[in-house]
């Protein structure tokens, strides 16, 4: 109950009715009415103080002051009371609306003399009555709750509203940074979710293990925690919450704040909810809610992260599908659209409105007002504002201009009468939309998408644009004072300068000007309608080239038939029968069969599950047959995709091949080439096979069986190996040959295919004496290189004669100072296209056969199979004339063991910042037998080697003992500005290749004796990957660098 003086009603006599006493009783009865007892004291809501705080408020309300005013006036906003002339009586709903608004608190005529009269008065006597009754009620309600820390500095002066203020300041209030990034955090719900952790971020050390428990009141217990140093989160109260929780602790390293996942995101956010205030004009009083409005939408935002599988993180953590309708209806502020610009009427009223609001919120954001928060970037101009367009929307040029180029940009576009240059810029198009992927066709780019843009002072009008040069209308060319703001794979955002995005990313930013409605800026009007223009053009071009139309040419530099007429008259066109012999072989073997292959031509040769082990593979297995002295035999397959029952239901018509019962209808039992499951329906079948064989699939390489096995003359354990390529069989034991004959009573092997190696995936394969007098298998694919060379040649006589020759001399794979990217010949036609790209598989394949001298030329080659030119296909000739000359390659795989120096390499200590900690060894892998082997890698680059981009190329060779297994050549996904930071790359790209060739091996059951040894050129690059203490701050290094660290510290390398 309050302090207040209640009169109680009493019994009256008649006598006593009179005007007096009937209004003194109304008045006690009314009084008694609005001092009933108060509802029960409201609960505190951690999760909604915003409704916490009203419902106090309104506790407070139910309570009578001295003056019969609801105690809540004591906490109202305002300090002074409202005056009466403008504030009629209308403003307010209740009367006690309007008692609390008018109730005096100051002593007259002190309202607004100083400035601090919260705490130092004049006060009313009544007012201190009243706070010291306000006070004791807020005591009862904070003193278990965290809030008590808040409210608890105004127990000694019983000072109800500064305690009320305390805690509504704290979590509600102007400064209550602590709480906005509390809220903001929680809404993001951890953008960057992997599943098994939870981060969060304090301000308040002497709250924080309360906030921990917070923590696990609303969201649960996350497995771990990670936090810094600091000694409130490494021990005490904080410490012992999470052990009592089983949430495990983890503590990053000192100065590495990117350890921290939630370091980024919180940075991301600030910046973002900053670029969005000073674009929109927002006031900065607002920041707080806009920082809640940014998180609200990254975290119901789908994000390229594995473990949310495919949900927003908002889901993940709550459970339920996230409601995104809210965010239709909020935004932080419109400006003008173009239709409005132009309008007189509306931009007075979007004056009027700015300036009403500047009056009540105060000026809109500006740069210095996110200094705190990490936004260093100037602010971003609106992108119609203009001084020379008069508050118009700018019109393209209508007439048609010369481009004049400005200093330093070296992009032209193709209306220009120089097309010399106009043709580099459709490569740099062509390799953009074809180049991002790595050498299985993932895609590979750090760049992510563009948020944002920005202009400054220097950028060109579109009145400066245009200018007379030499007596002829012109256009200037420039990307001047524009900047673009990327978000990177890691979700990081940076700007960027137009220039350097225009040439890497061309297509991209073109899309992205459109997109954004500022493709008419000078800046972009002389260049993006022709990249889009050329992109379309592309596409349209790769199109016609579909797989369709190479089935109705050729294959492997081999013309197709089609039908078994075409068949024969190819052989009539040739002079042979070898089409005729086929088909007559296989209609012999098979009781149905069409052509070379009994096929289906539905799907071509479009097969799935294909039984095809990698050629990396293979080089392993002959390197550990020479290693271990074990047999290798080969062995091929009769028929072997209709040995396999198929898994589809499909008929056909019979063709003239079968003589009588041409146009009967059949059904197709066995799993014919062409069909989508032909390849699954054989892998399966032999799979049975060998599983009853007693041979287990390789869990690196599924087209890989292993078996445990003991040479029985001096009882050495090893692995014996089944290589399947198809329907290629390579056995690899001591008894390799009985190994293939008990196969042959499963499979009917071809006569004559089974013994010792001879053509191998169209390498000859033989066993050879090194001098060093080791005796080790070599591969050569000079047979395969002979007899492709002859079909080019046959090619350039029967269709380019006129056109086209081998060069008669050709020292090397390219004619001196030939540069693919700089090529600006006319393109080739599809039929050409389509030629040209059969050759390049057909060079690729040279090349994993072993033909590594042109790796790097023919990977060069390769980018441009989106748009090839007549200059590329006369460097594909020039490669052959080459080969002609340089036909007769081996590669052997020596299994001596190297001589490695180990004074080379320095060992440094890294267990004083990860520990003792080893390399993570595959539960499953099989027991190692057999002798183990060494890993060495030798790595380098080519800085800025493409002379378009400046691209660099990662180039490197990883040998087991003395044996070459793998090796590439690859232009690297970002532009590298010094030499470090592209051997960096490099060094990163060999070394992830490095470990998955640790895995094969170890899954294969080979010991590795020890870490991997990488040989380098750059003394730079190897100091700073050896020192844990070293810190490197571009962008893809870092990225290079972590996992380079973690296979050092495992003692991998």
């Amino acid at each position: 109950m309050s302090n207040t003086k209640i009169e109680v009603s009493r019994a009256v006599n008649v006598g006593e009715i009179t005007l007096t006493n009937v209004r003194k009783l109304i008045k006690q009865r009314d009084t008694e009415r609005n001092h009933t007892d108060p509802d029960t004291p409201p609960m505190i809501d951690s999760k909604d103080w915003p409704k916490t705080m009203e419902a106090v408020e309104e506790y407070l309300r139910q309570f009578r002051g001295v003056n019969d005013v609801p105690l809540s006036y004591v906490v109202r906003i305002a300090l002074a009371p409202k005056p009466v002339l403008t504030d009629p009586a209308t403003n307010y709903l209740t009367l006690d609306e309007e008692m609390i608004a008018r109730a005096p608190i100051l002593v007259p005529g002190t309202a607004g003399v100083i400035a601090d009269l919260e705490v130092n008065g004049p006060f009313t006597e009544s007012f201190m009555t009243d706070r010291t009754t306000a006070w004791d009620k807020i005591a009862v309600l904070f003193q278990n709750h965290e809030a008590w820390t808040y409210a608890k500095p105004a127990r000694r002066t019983r000072n109800g509203r500064a305690g009320f203020f305390g805690v509504y300041n704290h979590f509600l209030g102007p400064n209550n940074v602590d709480h906005m990034a509390s809220k903001a955090e929680r809404r993001l719900r951890d953008v960057n979710y992997h599943g098994e952790k939870r981060n969060w971020t304090f301000e308040n050390t002497r709250v924080m293990h309360m906030k921990l428990s917070l923590l696990f009141q609303r969201d649960g217990v996350p497995p771990a925690c990670i936090v810094d140093g600091s000694l409130e989160q490494v021990k005490g109260e904080f410490r012992r919450k999470l052990k009592e929780a089983s949430c495990r602790l983890k503590q990053t390293e000192p100065y590495s704040p990117w350890q921290n996942a939630a370091e980024g995101n919180i940075r991301e956010l600030k910046k973002g909810a900053g670029r969005k205030m000073i674009k929109s004009g927002s006031p900065k009083k607002l920041w707080d809610d806009c920082l809640v409005l940014e998180s609200y939408i990254r975290s119901n935002t789908a994000h390229d992260i594995y473990m949310l599988h495919g949900e927003v993180p908002e889901t993940i953590m709550s459970g339920e599908t996230s409601d995104i309708s809210q965010f239709f209806h909020r935004s932080t502020y419109r400006g003008l659209t173009p239709e409005e610009i132009v309008n007189p009427v509306d931009q007075a009223a979007m004056k009027s409105f700015n300036e009403s609001i500047e009056v009540k919120l105060g000026p809109k954001a500006s740069i210095d007002d996110f200094k705190d928060l990490g936004i260093d970037e100037p602010p971003i101009l609106d992108r119609y504002e203009d001084d020379d367009l008069d508050g118009r929307m700018p019109d393209p040029p209508d007439e048609e201009l010369d481009a004049t180029p400005e200093v330093g940009d070296s992009y032209v576009n193709t209306e220009f009468a120089d097309g010399e240059v106009t043709e580099l810029t459709a490569n740099a198009i062509a390799e953009a939309m074809f180049a991002q992927c790595d050498e299985d066709g993932n895609e590979y780019v750090l760049f992510d998408s563009f948020v944002d843009f920005r202009r400054d002072g220097t950028a060109l009008s579109l009145a400066d644009q245009k200018v007379v040069v030499k007596g002829r209308p012109s256009l200037r060319r420039t990307t001047v004072g524009w900047l673009l703001c990327c978000q990177w794979k890691d979700g990081s955002t940076s700007w960027e300068k137009l220039s350097d995005l225009k040439e890497s990313h061309p297509v991209q930013t073109a899309e992205y000007a459109v997109a954004q409605g500022i493709d008419h800026e000078p800046a972009f009007n002389w260049w993006v309608p022709h990249v889009l223009k050329k992109r379309d053009s592309i596409i349209a071009q790769v199109k016609r080239r579909s797989a369709r139309y190479l089935k109705r040419t050729h294959k492997w530099g081999l013309e197709v038939p089609q039908s078994v007429d075409d068949a024969l008259a190819i052989d009539k066109k040739n002079g042979n029968t070898f089409w005729a012999d086929a088909i007559a072989k296989e209609m012999k073997n098979e009781e149905g069969s069409a052509g070379c292959r009994w096929s289906c031509d539905r799907c071509s040769t479009n097969h799935y599950l294909l039984e095809c082990c990698g050629a990396e593979t293979v080089r392993i297995a002959l390197t550990l047959a020479a290693l271990n002295d074990l047999e290798v035999k080969v062995a091929d397959i009769m028929n072997a995709y209709v040995t396999a029952p198929t898994e589809e239901k499909i008929w056909t018509i019979l063709g003239p091949e079968f003589g009588d019962d041409q146009g009967k209808k059949a059904v197709i039992v066995r799993a014919l080439y062409g069909l989508k499951s032909a390849g699954a329906s054989f892998r399966h079948h032999l799979a049975d096979c060998m599983k009853h064989l007693g041979y287990t699939p390789c869990l690196a390489d599924p087209d890989l069986w292993m078996k445990p096995e003991v040479r029985p003359d001096d009882g050495v354990a090893y692995y014996a190996y089944i290589l399947c390529y198809v329907d290629d069989i390579l056995s690899i034991a001591h008894n390799a040959e009985d190994v293939l004959r008990r196969l042959d009573k499963y499979f009917m092997l071809k006569p004559g295919s089974l013994g010792d190696p001879d053509i191998y995936l169209g390498a000859k394969l033989k066993k050879m004496k090194l001098p060093n007098g080791v005796e080790a298998w070599a591969m050569s694919p000079a047979r395969y290189v002979h007899q492709s060379v002859k079909n080019v040649e046959k090619y350039l006589e029967e269709n380019l004669s006129a056109r086209w020759k081998l060069p008669s001399k050709a020292e090397n794979p390219f004619a001196i100072g030939y540069s693919p990217e700089l090529d600006d010949s006319p393109e080739l036609d599809p039929s050409l296209s389509s030629y040209y790209q059969s050759q390049i598989g057909i060079l690729r394949w040279m090349v994993e056969l072993g033909r590594i001298d042109m790796m790097t030329e023919v990977s060069m080659l390769a980018s441009h199979l989106a748009m090839p030119r007549e200059g590329h296909l006369e460097a594909i000739f020039h490669i052959y004339a080459y080969l002609k000359q340089k036909y007769n390659s081996r590669l052997a795989f020596d299994p001596t063991y190297p001589s490695i120096d180990m004074s080379d390499f320095k060992e440094c200590d890294w267990k004083q910042f990860y520990g003792d900690v080893k390399e993570a060894i595959p539960p499953n892998a099989p027991e190692p037998r057999g002798k183990d082997v060494d890993l060495r890698m030798f790595v380098d680059s080519d800085h800025a080697g493409d002379k378009l981009t400046r691209r660099s190329r990662t180039g490197f060779m990883i040998f087991m003992n003395t044996a070459l297994i793998d090796a590439l050549s690859k232009k690297q996904a970002t532009i590298e500005t010094s030499v470090f930071g592209a051997e960096f790359v490099a060094l990163k790209h060999g070394m992830e290749r490095l470990r998955g060739l640790r895995y094969k091996l170890r899954m294969m059951g080979v010991s590795i004796s020890g870490p991997s040894y990488i040989y380098g050129d750059n003394m730079s690059v190897i100091h700073n990957t050896q020192r844990p203490e070293s810190t490197l701050k571009k962008r893809a290094t870092p990225f290079a660098t972590t996992p380079l660290a973690n296979l050092l510290r495992w003692g991998s390398l």
